[in-house]
């Protein structure tokens, strides 16, 4: 939850989080939450971690969804948007793409989807390099389900480029850009408890 009220006293207060395993750093009032959207990973700021649709870019993007927690993490989806955000909303929100309709071959039910980490680069604003990305991201994720659009030859023209295919295993291999958690309700009760605890220890 963000509030506007910026006047209000406040402190932060660093956790980790049991199911992803990552640093987090909450922002506290002395009676309420102000913001809990920051992240931090091997000691460094992840660029984004949210908890909401709304906030992701609509910018070119690989984008991987996530099934099941912690150990028992995987990688379900792979696939690319033009407009990250449009994409996102129409597999988890409107549940209107292919994929998620089960209109084509293999299906993805967005129930299990805990987790999407997207990946940006300057060269996605071409559509081909970033079909050609896509190609990579399938061999360094090994999702269990891949999109199956048509490959254009120039998409393959640039796929075959040594250089350019190493550029983008050590882009997929590295940190995502931003990662949207997708809440359930024992996550939220989890959540809650443990600001709650942290809460009193800093009233006190």
């Amino acid at each position: 939850m963000r509030l506007s009220d910026s006047s209000a006293p406040c402190y932060h207060q660093s956790y980790t989080n049991r199911e992803t395993g990552r640093k987090r750093l909450a922002r506290f009032s002395p009676s309420i939450v102000l913001d809990i959207s920051c992240s931090i990973v091997d000691c460094g700021w992840l660029d984004l971690e949210i908890t909401s649709i709304s906030r992701l870019p609509n910018s070119p993007a690989v984008y991987a969804m996530y099934g099941g927690h912690a150990r028992e993490r995987y990688v379900a989806y792979v696939g690319v948007a033009d407009k990250l955000k449009r994409r996102i909303i129409q597999h988890l929100v409107n549940r209107d793409s292919s994929i998620a309709t089960g209109t084509s071959a293999v299906g993805l039910n967005p129930d299990y989807v805990t987790e999407v980490r997207w990946w940006e680069h300057k060269s996605f604003s071409d559509r081909n390099a970033l079909k050609a990305a896509e190609l990579v991201a399938f061999q360094v994720l090994d999702p269990a389900l891949r999109s199956r659009g048509r490959i254009p030859k120039k998409a393959n023209e640039i796929y075959n480029n040594e250089k350019f295919r190493a550029e983008m295993r050590s882009l997929f291999k590295s940190e995502p850009k931003g990662i949207l958690v997708v809440p359930n309700l024992q996550n939220a009760f989890d959540e809650i408890e443990r600001l709650e605890r942290r809460i009193t220890v800093l009233e006190k």
